[in-house]
């Protein structure tokens, strides 16, 4: 269950009854941009996302729909998760915020996604330069 506050800015991934599990899911702040454009969408309706009016129940299936008009193969909502992940390393954010905005692990942030920080071992390579 999502849902959206605009108010504050936050989406919900829990439902009142969902219990938060390993996989933490929890609430993030919405990007300025995507909070303005959200409070547009919601003065043409009642739905974050809908198609001909009608609300989207099923989330999975609009986007595989979506996927595949699209011409793409093998995507999925982790490949969206590691593509922003991925983006906010390259863009400077840091292991701490990450490790909250994306409810990730440290330790798979510091494995699969730190490398991408333009910071990445920048201290190592400056202690390692004395050599050279």
């Amino acid at each position: 269950m999502i849902s959206v506050d605009l108010d504050s800015g936050v989406i919900h991934f829990l439902g009142k009854a969902e219990a938060e599990t390993k996989k933490r899911k929890g609430m993030i702040k919405m990007p300025a941009t995507l909070h303005a454009e959200m409070k547009t969408w919601a003065q043409e309706g009642s739905h974050v996302v809908s198609f001909n009016g009608a609300p989207i129940d099923r989330i999975d299936k609009a986007f595989r729909a979506a996927v595949q008009r699209a011409g793409l193969k093998d995507v999925t909502p982790h490949t969206l998760k590691h593509t922003a992940v991925t983006w906010a390393f390259m863009h400077g954010m840091t292991l701490e915020d990450a490790t909250a905005y994306f409810a990730t692990s440290r330790e798979t942030l510091e494995n699969v996604y730190r490398s991408y920080s333009p910071d990445a071992l920048k201290n190592a390579a400056g202690i390692m330069d004395w050599k050279i």
